[in-house]
């Protein structure tokens, strides 16, 4: 198959790969917000703070995976 676009399929990509691009963007808590709200999945451990930390996590792991630095790390890096 040739590709017609010079566009990346997901096989494409690799694991550590950096991708350098012109407008940096930091995705926030905000922005897991409205993508959850539009396509993400509802389930209740990536939907609810507090059924995550009820089974054992520290907060949701969608907010914890998407966040570049998480609140304890800032938290830590204020108090210095």
């Amino acid at each position: 198959m040739i590709k017609t676009n010079a566009g990346n399929y997901f096989e494409d990509f690799r694991i550590g790969q950096v991708m350098h691009h012109a407008t940096p963007r930091t995705i926030t808590t905000g922005d897991v917000s409205l993508y959850t709200a539009l396509y993400g999945t509802r389930f209740a451990v990536q939907s609810s703070d507090a059924f995550a930390r009820a089974i054992g996590y520290e907060r949701s792991p969608s907010t914890t995976c998407w966040s570049s630095t998480s609140s304890s790390a800032r938290r830590s890096l204020i108090s210095r």
